[in-house]
């Protein structure tokens, strides 16, 4: 502590002092008063932040960095385990009130009316048996996904609801499927924020698809051929499915156009959002071996 600088401990101290300042006395003038109902202000502000600080802050710890075609010990990926656990304890594991891309301002009337997420009118046809056989394979390669990567039980809960969708993408986009699950739990936690799924919007749905950029056309077209994939339950029936699709399209465009996973994600989202998906990226396909 710098010498000669008081610095309230705690909120006794911070009443005691506005207390002895705000004291009307005798020998204090009308200005003295008024700088001493400065201080006394100043110095509440700055003690319950500092309280605040030391009971209920706590710096987030440093990731630890993967380089690109790192193989990992298992000590690294234990490091990197810690480290998600980590933050899932900070945040409670519960959705974020607002989804990551989502920093446009609410549009004005004028916008809404043009800007207006729209649901496929896409024919649904039945399923065949062939697609039916497709869908029940993906399936059973969840366990043993489930036993790789550890995830947590909502994350399981996540994966058994959307993993035939990621795994589609892969399959026609060549996504990798958790690549595509990381930014669907980054940009709308999964489905499970409602602020994802506002019909008037800028950016929208499971993966906050920007559409003055990326209209339902485009979703259209991505998921031409797999329609009968909105036949499968999802949180957020009108539009889960088909824009999950056209987002592991889009990450594959974005890939290709930066000539980098990486670079491909600073494309999707901003830098600080990329980076972090990058390294949970570099873990999964560490883990899983592709």
């Amino acid at each position: 502590m710098r010498s000669g600088f008081w610095r309230p401990q705690n909120l006794f101290d911070i009443l005691r002092a506005r207390e002895f300042i705000m004291a009307p006395k005798e020998n204090i003038s009308k200005i003295g008063r008024s700088v001493g109902t400065v201080f006394a202000t100043g110095a509440m502000l700055y003690g319950v932040v500092q309280i605040g600080e030391n009971r209920g802050h706590h710096p987030e710890p440093n990731r630890p960095k993967v380089q690109s075609g790192q193989v990992l010990t298992e000590t690294e990926i234990a490091q990197l385990r810690n480290y998600e656990s980590l933050m899932a304890i900070s945040s409670k594991i519960e959705p974020s009130s607002t989804p990551t891309q989502a920093t446009t301002p609410n549009p004005t009337p004028k916008e809404a009316a043009v800007f207006k997420m729209e649901t496929s009118q896409m024919p649904i046809p039945e399923m065949t048996s062939d697609q039916k056989t497709l869908i029940e394979k993906y399936r059973s390669e969840l366990p043993e996904i489930i036993a790789k990567i550890n995830p947590t039980p909502q994350q399981i809960k996540d994966l058994e609801i959307y993993y035939p969708i990621y795994r589609v993408g892969q399959d026609r986009f060549k996504t990798p499927w958790y690549l595509t699950w990381i930014v669907h739990e980054e940009e709308s936690t999964a489905s499970r924020n409602p602020n994802a799924f506002l019909e008037n919007c800028l950016q929208c749905g499971a993966m906050q698809r920007d559409i003055r950029y990326h209209p339902q056309a485009d979703v259209d077209r991505a998921n031409t051929g797999l329609e009968y994939f909105r036949l499968l339950p999802t949180r957020e029936k009108k539009w889960d499915t088909t824009d999950l699709i056209w987002g592991a399209s889009a990450i594959r465009e974005y890939i290709d156009q930066a000539g980098s996973v990486l670079g491909g994600l600073k494309k999707y989202s901003a830098v600080g959002p990329a980076q972090d998906r990058y390294q949970k990226y570099l873990l999964y396909q560490s883990e899983l071996g592709y």
